[in-house]
């Protein structure tokens, strides 16, 4: 019995040992190099920022169908106001402009798409393939939709102080 203990434990720091990974032999963290424009940056990093860039992009597909939703509703509102004989011209001109920001935001989020769909820098899987390529990418997709939102930031902003206008010039007669 003493012996088959002796043995276990002896195959206990056998087995400990060979689990157990020398610093040498462990994987070590990619390094970070630099990638023009961003800085320096791991394959990884690249990935996920690529990866948080297409969640923006999907994102602002739902902010692009609450601003349609909203100019809809500022539509029903000037229709219900010319029915009350309200000079609506104002609102009317600024619906148009909103309109019109939404369409150019629509055209930023596509030269996103077009980015995103041919995904230059990366293979189907979201890997690093070119790191100065990927990294371009990344700038490329950020400043369109850093369009799209602020295509959209200021078109909400300018809608609402016409808005704002109107109606204390309608209501403060």
């Amino acid at each position: 019995m003493r012996i088959l203990s002796v043995f276990v434990i002896a195959l206990c720091v056998v087995a400990i040992s060979f689990s157990a990974v020398s610093p040498a032999l462990a994987n070590t963290p990619e390094p970070a190099r630099p990638v023009p424009g961003l800085g320096k940056m791991t394959d990884t990093e690249i990935r996920n920022t690529w990866l948080k860039k297409r969640a923006w992009y999907d994102d602002q597909t739902t902010v692009i169908r609450d601003a349609y939703r909203t100019a809809d509703t500022f539509q029903s509102l000037i229709d219900f106001q010319v029915k009350r004989g309200a000079d609506v011209y104002g609102l009317e001109v600024a619906l148009s402009n909103f309109y019109g920001a939404i369409r150019d935001a629509e055209q930023a989020r596509v030269n996103a798409n077009v980015i995103f769909t041919s995904n230059p820098g990366f293979n189907g899987f979201y890997t690093v393939l070119d790191r100065n390529l990927a990294g371009q990418s990344i700038i490329n997709v950020h400043d369109s939709l850093k369009s799209v939102h602020f295509f959209l930031f200021y078109a909400v902003r300018d809608f609402k102080a016409v808005y704002s206008a109107w109606r204390a010039r309608a209501y403060n007669r």
